[in-house]
């Protein structure tokens, strides 16, 4: 299995979390980066792949519910699903 990104990775941790406040704190802990690699990477996404990320100071990052999902995110979520079977009991309803 090739290595996750830091933006494939926080876009999972944010779909895990989705519509709940994720602190750069946590992910930058979480991921073993700065945290300035996290505001990197939730940049790309939010300006380059136009995902639906919120940022809020003292709270973190929030992905709103998307109504699609891109293919390349789709594919991620199917690696991640083969390698951790229980990667969708964890994912919020």
């Amino acid at each position: 299995m090739k290595n996750k990104s830091t933006q494939e990775k926080v876009v999972l941790e944010l779909l895990t979390n989705l519509d709940t406040w994720v602190s750069g704190d946590y992910l930058a802990k979480k991921f073993q980066v700065s945290r300035e690699t996290i505001w990197k990477a939730i940049n790309n996404l939010k300006n380059k792949r136009d995902y639906p990320i919120v940022s809020r100071k003292k709270r973190g990052y929030m992905l709103h519910t998307a109504p699609y999902l891109e293919a390349d995110l789709i594919n991620i979520y199917r690696v991640d699903c083969k390698f951790n079977p229980n990667f969708w009991t964890n994912l919020s309803a």
